[in-house]
Formats: structure tokens, C-alpha cells, sequence
């Protein structure tokens, strides 16, 4: 394969790490649902194993393309494989979509995002927002019949959030993120809002001031993560096993297997390694709290440590990988020409996970991904042709009994992209296009419909562009929104009520 020696494979593929799954269970188990309420300290954070299987399947290419491989000629063979039917994927769809002018479109850390919308045919709606690094501001304004009847406007910068309703009060609204926090708790001992909104609104605000600095090391974190992916298949044993005919390019094709044998200890050593990468990493430590909040319903990150320590949890997941799973993990992988055809784990009929790799113009043009667990499926699939410089492409993702569809189709020639999105069982549609603007800096988006019970409720046109434009802070006498007194809100509610009839 060009670009690759013997013992190396190299990639500059961008990482970032996987997000936690939680279900109850234990290390072998079968999966329940998450409850509605919230989790108490019994709750595990589980990486089912299917789940982990589907980790290793994807990310095995990946995770091997920094170093060095040991082993046999079946394990080198099934890497090299995986690396190359990534690689080749990739490389073709950079061609066939060719967006890569937009990859440093916002470098600068500038944005302006315009938006003309409809809404049910009678409510029109203006979005005008722009961003300078860390200053910006949003223009929101409705009109009903034709007739205006309420605009906004917000300004944020690193010391105050502001906002105005021009056209009906001449007041403006600010609040110190200096002192936020003492303002906030200062209003929770007046009993005007709750202890648990007060810490939203914290977080909110130091999360806003936080985003700048993470990217660097979520990254790291991910690239942490893979390595103790590839630490598990470098001391995986793999083995030939009896060949199979699959589907290839619309053809019959007698595919060569292996299979990668993965014992407990190191499903146990990933769990620490995540670990690990939780303790060290604040960027990635901070992402796995928030989505773990997030699946469990929690208000707050805050919220989910007062009733569990994630470390704490990874670490009794490797505990029990180790003391519970009793046999090894077996994965069966299917090459064809130096490429994957399918990859395979099966634990019984109602716990597996199977994906065909089909070919095409490029590797991973038609495929299909089926994820059973306790009997309920997950179905992801692709497929993709050209003709007449028209690429098209169909994903369909099922989610046991329900399926959404997205069907694009690309222009090769000037770069307009159509795109029609449907789920029938909730009876939703979208259609519309994507047009290059101005190549490089500026996209258009143009929505044709958006229905919902068949009714359209939404169409209109979108622009975003790396160009900033004015950014306006709302004027007007001023009140600090966190020490208004009641009075000065009623009175103030009174004028908006008043300006509004």
C-alpha cells in the first residue's frame, strides 16, 4: 500500500474520544434501559461489551497508525487491512464531496450566521448573529401578518452579557460575569430562584470562558484512548479461520478469516487506561461528566459527582472484566483484496454486532452496520453511486422499530448539494440545498420544507460566512438584571406589556 513500510502505517486521521454509555448492567449482563430517575450510587458506568466490540472494530485501524506492529502475519494482515479500507475511504471522499477550501474557514475566530425564516406561513423571523473571537452579538426579530411585533438583541464579551428589546423598552439588561456567582447565590437566599438553577447558570458561564482551551487536549485524550486500543490488539492472539463468501461489488467473492482473540485482562487494562485518561486529562475529565450527566438526568456535572465517582466506577468495571467474564472475546474479521469485508461478534442470537463492508467506488461507499442488544436492534447502512457527475448517497439508521432516512446528492461540477431527510414513523421531513457561495468562506443553505404531520411548518434561507459583521450592543438606560428589585421588574414588565398593545 503506498505510503506504508512494512512494520508502520501512517495516518493523519484527527481523534477525539468516545463518549461514556450507560446502561445498568454488569460486566456481563444484559442490558436495561436506563430509568427515568435519577441514578443512585449503584448505577454503573457500563462500556457494554458489544459496545466495547464495536470500539475495537472501528477504531483498531486508527488506533494502530502510530508505531510499530508486532506479530504475526494474521494480525499485521487484519491491520493493515483496516488502516487501508479507512485510508482509501476517506481519501475518495474528500474527492467526491471536496469541501476541504472550508477546512480552515472559521481560523480567524470570526462567524456571521443569517438566518430568513417562515414559520406555519404566517410568522416571519429574522436571525442575525456575529462573532469576533470572544465579543459578539445576536439580532432576533418576528414579524406576524407582516406586521413587526417583537425584536431582541444580546451582546456577550468576556466581562457581561447584555440584552435589549429595542422597539419597546429603552432599557438595557446586563449581567457581570465578574460577579455572577455572589449574584446568583444572592438571589438563591432571596428565594427568588433555586439552588439548582443558580448552579446551572454558573456552570453556563464558566463553561462559556472555558471552551477556548480544550480542544488541544481533548485530543490528547483521544489519542490516549486509542492507544490503549491498540495495546489490547497488540497483545490480542489472532488466528485463520474456514473462509466466506460475501457480497463484494455486487458480486460473490470468497472473503479470507481471522479471528482476534480478546481476553478479560484486557478488557480490564482498557477500563483502567480510560481511567486513567479521566484522572489526568481535566479537558476530557470535564467532557465525560457533562455527557454522563446528560444520559443519567442530571441537571449538572456537579450534580452526577454528589452521587457517584466515575474513576471510582471504571475502576469496578475492570474489577469485574476480570472476576466475571469467563471466556474471551472472539471477533471474526473477513479480508478481500487487502481490504475488510466484514467484521463479526456474536455472544447469542440477541446480543451481536455485524459489519458488511460492500465496496464500490471506494471501500466504504455501500455498507451496512447491525448492533443487537437484549433483542433490540440498531441498523446503520450506506450506499453510494455517480452518474453523470451526480454522487448520491443514502444513509438509513434504524433504531428498532423506527428509521430515519437521509438521501444527499452532490453536484460535481458547481458544488450544490441536495439533501432530503425523512422519518416516517414521527412523519417528519426536510428538504432543501446547499450551495458554495463564495468558495471557501461562505455557504448558503436554501430549506424547500420542513413538514411535520404533513403540514409545513418551516422554510426559508440560511448563510454562514467567516466574514464577521457589525456587532451591535444594545443601548438604553441600564440595570444590572441580578440586583433589579422587585418593583423595578413590575414596573419594567408593566412598560413592555403597555409598548405592546
Amino acid at each position: 500500500m503506498d505510503g506504508m513500510n512494512n512494520n508502520e502505517i501512517e495516518s493523519t486521521t484527527s481523534i477525539e474520544p468516545a463518549a461514556p454509555m450507560v446502561v445498568n448492567q454488569s460486566a456481563t449482563g444484559s442490558t436495561v434501559p436506563a430509568p427515568e430517575k435519577k441514578p443512585n450510587n449503584a448505577v454503573k458506568i457500563i462500556i457494554p461489551i458489544a459496545a466495547l466490540v464495536l470500539l475495537v472494530a472501528i477504531l483498531l485501524g486508527v488506533a494502530l497508525a502510530t508505531g510499530k506492529l508486532g506479530g504475526g502475519s494474521g494480525k499485521k494482515e487484519v491491520a493493515e487491512a483496516m488502516s487501508a479500507t479507512f485510508t482509501q475511504s476517506g481519501d475518495a471522499l474528500k474527492d467526491i464531496w471536496n469541501f476541504e477550501e472550508y477546512k480552515e474557514m472559521f481560523k480567524d475566530k470570526q462567524m456571521s450566521f443569517s438566518a430568513d425564516l417562515t414559520v406555519l406561513d404566517d410568522l416571519d423571523m429574522q436571525v442575525l448573529y456575529n462573532i469576533d473571537d470572544t465579543v459578539s452579538s445576536l439580532y432576533m426579530g418576528a414579524s406576524l401578518y407582516g406586521t413587526n411585533f417583537i425584536e431582541a438583541l444580546f451582546y456577550a464579551d468576556e466581562k457581561e452579557f447584555n440584552f435589549g428589546l429595542p422597539g419597546l423598552i429603552d432599557y438595557a439588561f446586563y449581567v457581570d460575569r465578574t460577579t455572577l456567582e455572589d449574584d446568583i447565590w444572592n438571589l438563591v437566599d432571596e428565594g427568588i430562584i433555586q439552588e439548582e438553577d443558580a448552579e446551572n447558570l454558573i456552570i453556563l458561564n464558566q463553561s462559556g470562558q472555558e471552551l477556548t482551551n480544550t480542544d488541544n487536549d481533548m485530543e490528547q485524550g483521544g489519542k490516549d484512548i486509542l492507544e490503549a486500543l491498540k495495546a489490547i490488539y497488540q497483545k490480542s492472539e489472532v488466528k485463520k479461520i474456514d473462509s466466506k463468501t460475501l457480497e463484494i461489488d455486487g458480486e460473490d467473492v470468497n472473503c479470507k478469516g481471522y479471528v482476534v482473540m480478546i481476553t478479560p485482562k484486557q478488557i480490564a487494562d482498557f477500563f483502567i487506561a480510560y481511567k486513567e485518561v479521566y484522572e489526568e486529562n481535566e479537558a476530557f475529565r470535564n467532557y465525560f461528566n457533562q455527557i454522563l450527566a446528560m444520559q443519567e438526568g442530571y441537571n449538572s456535572a456537579e450534580e452526577l459527582l454528589e452521587h457517584m465517582d466515575p474513576a471510582e466506577e471504571l475502576q469496578n468495571l475492570a474489577d469485574e472484566a476480570v472476576q466475571e467474564i469467563k471466556e474471551d472475546i472472539e471477533i471474526c474479521v473477513y479480508l478481500h483484496d487487502g481490504l475488510i469485508a466484514r467484521i463479526s461478534y456474536e455472544e447469542d442470537r440477541d446480543n451481536y454486532f455485524e459489519w458488511n463492508i460492500k465496496g464500490g467506488n471506494f471501500p466504504l461507499e455501500n455498507t451496512n452496520i447491525t448492533l443487537m442488544i437484549d433483542g433490540y436492534e440498531i441498523y446503520v447502512s450506506r450506499t453510494g453511486d455517480e452518474k453523470k457527475g451526480l454522487y448520491s448517497a443514502n444513509y438509513t439508521i434504524g433504531l428498532d422499530y423506527e428509521t430515519f432516512y437521509l438521501d444527499i446528492e452532490y453536484d460535481t461540477g458547481n458544488g450544490d448539494l441536495e439533501i432530503e431527510a425523512y422519518d416516517y414513523y414521527d412523519e417528519i421531513f426536510f428538504s432543501g440545498n446547499l450551495y458554495k457561495s463564495v468558495p471557501g468562506s461562505e455557504l448558503e443553505i436554501e430549506i424547500y420544507s420542513v413538514e411535520i404531520d404533513y403540514e409545513e411548518v418551516l422554510y426559508g434561507d440560511i448563510v454562514v460566512s467567516n466574514e464577521c459583521g457589525e456587532i451591535v450592543r444594545p443601548e438604553g438606560e441600564e440595570f444590572n438584571l441580578l440586583e433589579m428589585t422587585e418593583d423595578e421588574y413590575y414596573d419594567i414588565l408593566s412598560e413592555i406589556i403597555y409598548s405592546m398593545y
